[in-house]
């Protein structure tokens, strides 16, 4: 039986499909608030066609808020800039058509998405990248503004990450009528019946027996962070297994 991949060994993986994707869109000279626009479109197409799942819907559209946001501030720099000619030496995107531009996002970004790296992994590799570029000192005036960019990056993949947080710790059955009911005349399935807890226990229950304070045990799991292992013991990353939206 093969044993499961270590996070590292999974974050390698996920950081060269990134560049291999992205770095093919560089060469395009397709730019970050591109990639941003496109991957904010997708979440609102997802959102505005999902009247089932009306949770998934509204993650989609924090997704999609956060990264349109990020998308005006990556331009405003890259304006800025521009206006000061300071300019890489990338190719031009008005070589592309909006048509071949979109084919070329669409066909670069959706195996990611599809392949289970978020957006979040995206803003970070893109950080990483620029915060890479600029300590390359040919690129001459150029190193400062891929600074502004990545401080840009970083800054929405963190603010990615909370907001989804946020919103999965959020249990709309939590509150009646504008009274907290998340445990009045509940059993204990029933409070983690919505809950990544539930998941994660029913994946593997042998964990309430190393625990004898199961109200603590559920608090912490329902805690767990997005790029962490996940507590069922898959060998997977949260975000991908048990915390999986």
């Amino acid at each position: 039986m093969a044993q499961p991949k270590q996070a590292w060994e999974v974050l390698a993986e996920e950081d060269r499909v990134i560049a291999d994707n992205i770095l093919q869109l560089a060469s395009k000279g397709i730019v970050e608030w591109d990639i941003l626009i496109w991957l904010a479109d997708y979440r609102r197409k997802l959102a505005e066609g999902d009247d089932f799942d009306c949770d998934e819907a509204e993650a989609d559209q924090i997704r999609a808020t956060i990264l349109e946001e990020t998308a005006k501030e990556l331009e405003k720099v890259g304006l800025e800039a521009a206006n000061a000619s300071i300019t890489s030496e990338n190719p031009s995107r008005s070589e592309l058509t909006d048509e071949e531009g979109e084919r070329e996002l669409s066909e670069k970004l959706l195996p990611l998405l599809e392949d289970g790296i978020e957006e979040i992994d995206i803003l970070r590799w893109l950080a990483y990248s620029r915060k890479e570029a600029s300590m390359d000192k040919s690129r001459g005036q150029m190193c400062r503004v891929d600074v502004q960019f990545a401080r840009v990056l970083f800054a929405g993949s963190d603010k990615l990450e909370n907001a989804l947080e946020e919103w999965a710790e959020s249990d709309p059955f939590d509150t009646e009528n504008g009274q907290d009911t998340s445990t009045a005349g509940r059993s204990a399935p029933e409070i983690i019946e919505f809950t990544p807890a539930a998941k994660i226990l029913a994946k593997n229950p042998k964990l309430t027996e190393r625990c004898s304070d199961i109200a603590q045990l559920i608090k912490q799991l329902n805690r767990t962070g997005r790029n962490e292992p996940c507590p069922c013991e898959s060998g997977k990353k949260f975000k991908k297994c048990c915390g999986g939206i």
